[in-house]
């Protein structure tokens, strides 16, 4: 069993061992345990510091990538590709849903309900594979996300230069 490291360092230790020319596999099997803040100020700090590791490792994987065997080149651009559209997409429909919800407040309702849907069957997936009710977590906390997270990736992504690391 390896150290403990957070998210950002398992990804600098993947990309580590891509650039050093081997191969890094899925473990369905690892279990990853995280110290979870008691304060929303702590908890966004820790969001920070992930989401700013997230986007320089991704910078890393860009260059690290075309070294690569063909196949599994070309499976990690889509991944990348996929993984990442998300913060575009989510934060371009914001002001989309906005503007809607001005004209028609029952698009509130909706998004509500969209937010439930897509929570339910990421946590219905968790149910099936981990077999806990902690699943009920999932669908509350994709709202407190929606609402009280969502800042985090665009603060970290304007800051990503900041030499701080909020670790204290």
């Amino acid at each position: 069993m390896g150290a403990p490291c957070t998210i950002g360092e398992d990804r600098a230790l993947t990309n580590d061992v891509l650039n050093a020319g081997y191969d890094a596999v899925y473990q369905r099997t690892a279990v990853v345990h995280t110290v979870v803040p008691h304060t929303y100020r702590k908890l966004c700090r820790m969001y920070i510091r992930w989401d700013r590791s997230f986007i320089r490792e991704e910078f890393r994987l860009a260059r690290i990538v075309w070294r690569r065997p063909l196949l599994p080149r070309i499976l990690t651009v889509i991944d990348s590709v996929l993984t990442d559209l998300r913060y575009p997409v989510a934060y371009a429909a914001l002001p989309m849903t906005v503007a809607l919800a001005c004209s028609n407040p029952w698009t509130m309702v909706h998004m509500f309900e969209c937010i439930g849907a897509a929570s339910l069957v990421y946590s219905l997936y968790f149910l099936r594979s981990e077999r806990s009710s902690e699943f009920l977590y999932g669908v509350l906390y994709s709202y407190f996300y929606s609402f009280g997270l969502l800042w985090i990736f665009p603060y970290a992504l304007l800051t990503l230069r900041n030499p701080s690391w909020l670790t204290r």
